[in-house]
């Protein structure tokens, strides 16, 4: 029953998934972080809960040398080398991750490229490379929750085949059963007839033999 609920309720949500769009939109904002409002880069990641992005964004923040403290809701990531980013320099990165409803996260970005925060009016070529950063990041944690849910969704399609073969077959044995119970109830009705003449001819039999049996005790008496 459990089963028959998660098929229908992906068959009602077909049409919305068809029509809706989920662009991955890197855009410009303010955000407070523990330290302070700061200027920061804003994305909405889909289908993925906020403890899995805060996770993976972690992870990549160790990919470029940075040594990561925080929590689920605001990660920190101190010294970080992007090449070609900040004139190779080490930056300060500060996230956040805030739910989005339906299974989405917002993620948050500011950066401290040592004595000012990046923003688009002073340090463009900056932004540039960590909405690229950002975008790609977002887009493949985004492609790989839905290919997990793609396979889980396999995964029960390929079980619930499994037992729909199981009933065909099941099904297709019943079937047979039938057929051979008929094949044997028909067999039982020529027996029936056969015996029912048997039994009329041993009747018979019996009639005559007590007739002889008769015959041989009235024979008996008469001899004196």
């Amino acid at each position: 029953m459990k089963s028959l609920v998660i098929i229908l309720a992906a068959i009602l949500t077909i049409p919305f998934y068809a029509s809706s769009q989920r662009k991955i939109e890197v855009d410009e904002t303010s955000h407070s972080f523990k330290n302070g409002s700061q200027r920061a880069l804003k994305v909405k990641i889909y289908e993925t809960d906020l403890k899995t992005v805060s996770k993976e964004w972690e992870d990549l923040m160790r990919d470029y040398k940075g040594k990561t403290s925080g929590n689920k809701e605001e990660v920190f990531a101190d010294n970080v080398t992007i090449k070609d980013f900040n004139n190779n320099s080490t930056s300060d990165v500060y996230a956040a991750f805030e739910d989005a409803g339906e299974g989405n996260t917002f993620l948050y970005v500011a950066v401290d490229l040592g004595g000012a925060y990046m923003n688009p009016s002073d340090h463009k070529e900056a932004v540039k490379i960590m909405k690229k950063i950002i975008f790609d990041f977002a887009k493949e944690v985004s492609e790989n929750t839905v290919k997990e849910q793609i396979k889980d969704a396999e995964k029960l399609f390929s079980g619930l085949e499994s037992d729909q073969k199981k009933l065909v077959n099941e099904n297709e044995g019943l079937h047979k059963d039938i057929e051979n119970y008929n094949e044997k109830i028909k067999k039982a009705e020529e027996e029936i007839k056969t015996n029912l003449t048997n039994q009329e001819a041993k009747k018979k039999e019996l009639e005559a033999q007590q007739k002889v049996l008769e015959s041989l005790k009235d024979k008996l008496k008469s001899i004196n």
